[in-house]
C-alpha cells in the first residue's frame, strides 16, 4: 500500500494554521548528514524485518516508549540506514508519527518524532511527497514557537535537510514563498540570536535562493530582502560569517535587496570581510561586488588600488576554486578606469596569467585583456607591454568558448582596424592562419563568429 496522504486530522476545521514550508535535495543515492560531514549510505527497508513489529506496535500504542528506541538505533546508524525513500511512501510511519505529535505534549515523544521525521526528510523529494504538502508545513510550523525552544533546531533540521536538492522546480518554489518560511526563519535570527539557529536559518534560505537562481526565478529573491541588513551585520569574524556571505551573494541579484543593502554599510563590508573569509567563500564577496556594480552602478565605490591588488593576489591562490567573479570585476573596471589598471600593472599581471597559470585561469585573462587593450587604443605612444599584449591575445583566442571566441574577435577587430600596420607586426611571430582555421572547427560555432574570421582573414591574409 502506498501511504501518501496526510492524516484525516489536517482537514479538522479546529486547526487554524498560519505561514510557512520548505525545499528539498538529492545527492544521487544518498544524502549528506546535517553537519554535513557524513554521507548517509541507505539499504532497502526489506533488510530490516523489525520495522513491520515497530510500526505496528506504534500503530496499536503498544510499547511506545521501546519502539522508539528501537527505531531511533535504525535511523541513527552512520551507515546503512533503512531506506527514507521506502519508509516515507511504502509504509504508515509518517501518519504514525504525524498522530503522535498531534496527540502528545510530551517533550520526549515530541523530540523522538521529530528525530524520525528528521531520516524521513533525507529522502529524495518529489512534487507528489507528503512531505512537500501546504498541510505539513504549516503543522510542524505549530512547533516553532515559545512553547518548544528546545525543538527549533530539530524543525530546522528537517527544513534543511529538504532545502539541500539542487533540482527544485518553481512550483515547489512557490509553495515555499506562498507558506512565509523567509519571513519565519529572519525572525527567528532575530529573536533568538544563537550562532547556531542563525547558521541554519541562513543555511536554509541560502540553498533556496540556490535553487532559485538556479530556475532563473530571480524575482522570488525579494521575497528574503529582509535578511539583507542581518546578513551584512554578520560580515566580520563569526561562526555564520560563511554562510552570511554566500547568502548575501545570491540575494544582491534582485535589484530591491541591492538598493536595501546601500542602507547598511555594504560596500565597507564587502571590502573589510576579505581580510577575514576562508579561501572557498572569497568568490561569493566578489559575485556581491559585482552585482552592486552591474545593477547599481556602483563601479566608482569599488576603485581602490588595495582592492585591486588584493584581487591579483587571490587569483593567484591554488585554494580558490572559483575565480571568474575576480576576473568578472577587472573586467568591470575596464572602461572607466583604465589608466587605474594600467598603473597598477593589471596588464602585465593578465599576461603572466595567459603565459604561465593553468588553463583556466589563461581563459579569463584572455578575455579581460583583450578588453582592457582597446581601452589604451587611443594612447599615443602604446604603453610597453601593449605589443606583447596583443600577441598573448591573439594566439590564445582559439582556446576560448563560444561565447568567450566571439567577443574577443570583436576586440581583435577593432584592434586590427585601429592600427592595422601594428596588428599585422604582432602576428607575424606566429600562425595565425592557423589559428582562424581551429576557430573556424569549433563546436556550436555561430554565424556572427564565421563572419568575424572571414574579416580578419581578408583583411590580413587575403
Amino acid at each position: 500500500m502506498n501511504y501518501k496522504k496526510l492524516p484525516l486530522f489536517f482537514q479538522h476545521s479546529i486547526f487554524q494554521f498560519t505561514d510557512n514550508d520548505f525545499v528539498e535535495i538529492i545527492h544521487q543515492s544518498s544524502k549528506l548528514s546535517f553537519d554535513g560531514k557524513t554521507e548517509l549510505q541507505y539499504k532497502p527497508i526489506r533488510f530490516y524485518p523489525e520495522l513491520n513489529t515497530i510500526i505496528e506496535n506504534l500503530k496499536n500504542i503498544i510499547n511506545v516508549d521501546d519502539s522508539f528506541l528501537h527505531l531511533e538505533s535504525y535511523i541513527s546508524l552512520d551507515k546503512n540506514r533503512p531506506d527514507p525513500n521506502e519508509l516515507l511512501l511504502e509504509t504508515p510511519l509518517l501518519n504514525l508519527i504525524l498522530e503522535y505529535m498531534f496527540s502528545t505534549d510530551n517533550i520526549n515523544y515530541i523530540s523522538s518524532c521529530f528525530g524520525v521525521l528528521i531520516h524521513l526528510s533525507l529522502a529524495d523529494q518529489k512534487s507528489e511527497s507528503p512531505l512537500f504538502s501546504h498541510e505539513f508545513f504549516q503543522f510542524i510550523r505549530n512547533f516553532m514557537n515559545d512553547k518548544y525552544p528546545q525543538i527549533l533546531l530539530l524543525v530546522l533540521e528537517v527544513l534543511n535537510n529538504l532545502v539541500l536538492d539542487q533540482n527544485f522546480l518553481e512550483d515547489q518554489i512557490m509553495v515555499f514563498l506562498e507558506n512565509g518560511i523567509p519571513d519565519l526563519l529572519v525572525q527567528l535570527c532575530l529573536s533568538t540570536n544563537t550562532p547556531k539557529m542563525n547558521y541554519f536559518s541562513l543555511q536554509i534560505s541560502s540553498n533556496i535562493c540556490r535553487n532559485m537562481t538556479d530556475n532563473n526565478y530571480f524575482e522570488g529573491l525579494k521575497a528574503f530582502k529582509n535578511f539583507v541588513p542581518f546578513a551584512i551585520s554578520l560580515l566580520k569574524p563569526n561562526y555564520s560569517m560563511t554562510i552570511a556571505i554566500e547568502l548575501l551573494s545570491f540575494l544582491l541579484f534582485d535589484r530591491e535587496c541591492c538598493e536595501y543593502s546601500l542602507q547598511y554599510n555594504v560596500i565597507e563590508m564587502l571590502k573589510n570581510s576579505l581580510d577575514y573569509l576562508s579561501e572557498d567563500s572569497i568568490s561569493n564577496t566578489y559575485i556581491s561586488i559585482n552585482s552592486l556594480i552591474q545593477i547599481m552602478n556602483l563601479s566608482n565605490e569599488f576603485v581602490d588600488s588595495t582592492l585591486i591588488q588584493k584581487t591579483l593576489t587571490f587569483i593567484q591562490n591554488d585554494d580558490i576554486q572559483d575565480t571568474r567573479p575576480l576576473f568578472l570585476f577587472l573586467y568591470s573596471l575596464c572602461d572607466e578606469h583604465w589608466k587605474l589598471l594600467g598603473s597598477l600593472e593589471v596588464p602585465q599581471f593578465l599576461i603572466f596569467c595567459i603565459m604561465s597559470a593553468p588553463l583556466c585561469v589563461q581563459k579569463k585573462a584572455v578575455l579581460v585583456l583583450s578588453h582592457l587593450i582597446i581601452n589604451f587604443l587611443p594612447q599615443i605612444p602604446h604603453p610597453s607591454w601593449y605589443f606583447e599584449a596583443i600577441s598573448n591575445v591573439v594566439e590564445h583566442i582559439h582556446g576560448l568558448s563560444i561565447r568567450k571566441t566571439e567577443q574577443v574577435l570583436e576586440d581583435i577587430i577593432k584592434i586590427n582596424d585601429s592600427d592595422h600596420q601594428l596588428f599585422m607586426s604582432c602576428i607575424q611571430h606566429f600562425d595565425f592562419e592557423g589559428c582562424l582555421e581551429d576557430i573556424k572547427e569549433k563546436d556550436l560555432i555561430n554565424e556572427q563568429i564565421l563572419k568575424y574570421v572571414d574579416y580578419l582573414y581578408n583583411s590580413t591574409l587575403g
